[in-house]
């Protein structure tokens, strides 16, 4: 029997990687499989300054299209490792999926309204791989900033006003997904993490009996 794939969404600071980690945290206390997946994986030590390094290494631009093309090449890969798991029954909890592809690239960069291409686009790293529910963890921006602050140890307080832009634009869009998708669940990300994950607990619980069943 194959597995159900969860995938939690949502703006820097919104505490998608808390809540998965409690999770699967959970879910193996009582005997489920699971597998976590993220594209850029935070267990293995200097990954994200390891691609960080290569991208400044050969030159790649922020709003790139070769960098575009190095992420969609992560997302790739996190969707046939997600693919094997759900195979093996394993219920698979997603640090993001294709919807923040869509957020970004439909709305930022060079490949901005450009549906036709970045449907393809979407369709060669995701292969039509969609989650059985995602869960959008929305907050303010200005909490979800001040939360990036005190993780990255800023030192300053003030972020730049693009930075902002981007972040407005972000939880928008994403609000509208949630609206025109009724597999998306909308969680008020300003509770605390206990209360965030009793009320995504709720559902993945229904999910996970009903395969189990």
């Amino acid at each position: 029997m194959e597995g159900k794939i969860f995938a939690l969404e949502g703006i820097d600071g919104s505490g998608k990687t808390t809540q998965i980690q409690k999770l699967a945290s959970r879910l193996t206390s009582v005997k489920i499989p699971v597998f976590v997946s993220k594209a850029i994986k935070d267990e293995v030590e200097g990954n994200k300054q390891l691609l960080f390094s290569l991208m400044v290494a050969f030159g790649f631009q922020k709003n790139s299209l070769a960098t575009m093309f190095l992420f969609q090449a992560l997302h790739s890969q996190q969707c046939e490792e997600a693919k094997e798991a759900l195979k093996e029954g394993r219920i698979v909890l997603a640090d993001r999926w294709n919807a923040s592809f869509w957020v970004y690239h439909q709305n930022f960069g060079p490949l901005k309204q450009k549906l036709g291409i970045l449907k393809v686009l979407d369709y060669i790293a995701f292969q039509g791989l969609i989650p059985n529910v995602t869960f959008l963890l929305d907050l303010p921006v200005e909490i979800a900033l001040e939360r990036k602050r005190l993780q990255e140890r800023k030192l300053v307080d003030i972020f730049e006003q693009e930075e902002i832009d981007i972040y407005r634009k972000a939880r928008k869009v994403y609000l509208e997904m949630a609206n025109s998708n009724p597999n998306w669940v909308v969680i008020d990300a300003t509770k605390s993490i206990p209360e965030l994950h009793q009320e995504i607990w709720k559902t993945i619980s229904k999910e996970v009996n009903s395969l189990q069943s």
